[in-house]
């Protein structure tokens, strides 16, 4: 269980790391907290999007274990997720 809770937590890191690269680029004003709830719509479906997607790589075994390649898969799922769905207020 707590490695299942790392893996989220890596991909979580993954959704900062892509507020971060469009807050650096000024595509968003809001901070990390604001960009997270000010879509709720958005963040819900990122989230929905990003939780199945990490059920759907563990259950065909490309998310084995806390390897690098697992960690990377899973914060790139994350960054990926956030990149496409979500969106600032």
């Amino acid at each position: 269980m707590s490695q299942v809770l790392i893996v989220f937590a890596v991909s979580l890191t993954g959704v900062f790391f892509h507020w971060l690269k469009c807050w650096l680029r000024e595509e968003v004003s809001a901070n990390f907290i604001l960009y997270m709830v000010e879509a709720p719509k958005h963040t819900g479906a990122m989230l929905f999007t990003l939780v199945t997607t990490l059920i759907t790589l563990y259950q065909t075994q490309a998310i084995i274990g806390l390897d690098e390649q697992s960690l990377t898969i899973a914060f790139m799922t994350g960054f990926t997720a956030d990149s496409s769905i979500n969106k600032e207020g």
